[in-house]
């Protein structure tokens, strides 16, 4: 039981990636419905809540964070959510979210 427990602590899913660290990841939701499915079917166990969804200065949003290893799962989580979810930071997962977007992009210009 121990094993599983450290096993999936830092990953959504079950993929291991080789030479992955836990990231401190924050999550920008641009709608309440996002905000409010993540909040009630949370992607991480490590979830917390930063931003309150509602109208700040800068836009209408809630923020959340999130301590994992970036895996597939993880990725495929949040891009599930369309444009609902947006990467705020690291910069480093915020600049492969917007490569894998634009590779997907360019498949419907065709």
């Amino acid at each position: 039981k121990h094993f599983y427990d450290e096993f999936f602590k830092d990953i959504v899913g079950v993929s291991h990636m080789k030479d992955t660290e836990v990231q401190y990841i924050m999550v920008r939701a641009h709608t309440l419905y996002i905000y409010k499915l993540t909040e009630t079917k949370p992607i991480h166990g490590s979830q917390q809540i930063v931003t309150p969804f509602g109208e700040h200065e800068d836009g209408t949003y809630g923020d959340f964070s999130l301590q994992v290893k970036v895996n597939n799962e993880f990725i495929g989580r949040i891009l599930q959510m369309g444009a609902g979810l947006e990467i705020i930071s690291p910069d480093n997962v915020r600049q492969m979210f917007k490569e894998r977007v634009a590779e997907l992009a360019k498949l419907y210009t065709k």
